[in-house]
């Protein structure tokens, strides 16, 4: 990108929190702005974890333990100075998009309303 004729810098995204004990998150492989806008969210890159859970038809606690366990990836948008400790994830719709594929028997069941 330029800007009045001198190339900005690419953006960067620097490492947050660690992810959660029992899973690894790959934050650092999933930066925003490679995320692709989807067609069941329409105009969005990301998505937070109370609208996979619903969409999946799940609890919100289900994705967060999906996340820890490294089954759906995530980026912690925390930062490192976030003084509550608190994790706040956004899932890239790719990534939503990818546990979908892989799992697709759950998701049609769960679409055709059998539990």
């Amino acid at each position: 990108m330029t800007r009045g004729g001198i190339q900005a810098p690419s953006p960067t995204f620097p490492k947050v929190a660690s992810p959660p004990p029992g899973g690894l998150c790959h934050q650092d492989e999933l930066p925003l702005s490679s995320a692709r806008p989807h067609v069941k969210f329409a105009g969005r890159t990301t998505l937070y974890v109370y609208e996979i859970a619903e969409a999946l038809q799940i609890t919100v606690r289900h994705v967060l333990d999906l996340i820890a366990e490294g089954k759906i990836q995530a980026v912690n948008i925390a930062g490192k100075n976030n003084a509550t400790g608190r994790e706040f994830w956004r899932v890239p719709v790719s990534e939503y998009d990818r546990y979908l594929r892989e799992n697709s028997n759950v998701a049609r069941a769960r679409w055709n309303g059998i539990k």
